[in-house]
């Protein structure tokens, strides 16, 4: 008895599979930038301290780092030294919570944003595998 099995389409899938991959990562990057920009223009615009000097508001910003590994990384951030004494208050002064409200409040969309963006690069993946 001979049982033999011929697979074919590898050649697509694989071309499918390469595109998806760069799609979503390309999404991702896309999104995660669209949350940096959201969440500091929002600590900008909409903050509990009294802005005396405008050190701390203009050290508000974001970076996206490049993929490491399976990572890809969004950071907000306030560079101003007192800036954590702000968001967390101290001994003789109590906190102006400004940076994470305003993270958690986008945290939601983020994540229903990258579901959508995978989605779609796999299925645009899968449209040009078959192409």
């Amino acid at each position: 008895m001979l049982l033999r099995l011929t697979v074919t389409g590898i050649d697509q899938a694989i071309r499918g599979a390469d595109a998806a991959e760069k799609l979503y990562r390309q999404a991702i990057a896309e999104t995660l930038e669209w949350f940096g920009k959201t969440v500091s223009q929002e600590v900008k615009d909409d903050h509990p301290y009294i802005d005396r000097t405008g050190v701390l508001t203009r050290s508000v910003g974001y970076s996206v780092e490049s993929w490491r590994g399976k990572f890809l990384v969004v950071n907000v951030f306030a560079t101003a030294t007192y800036a954590e004494a702000v968001e967390y208050g101290t001994s003789r002064s109590r906190p102006y919570p400004f940076l994470f409200p305003k993270f958690y409040k986008y945290l939601d969309e983020l994540q229903q944003r990258l579901q959508i963006a995978v989605n779609a690069a796999i299925a645009a993946g899968g449209n040009i595998g078959g192409a």
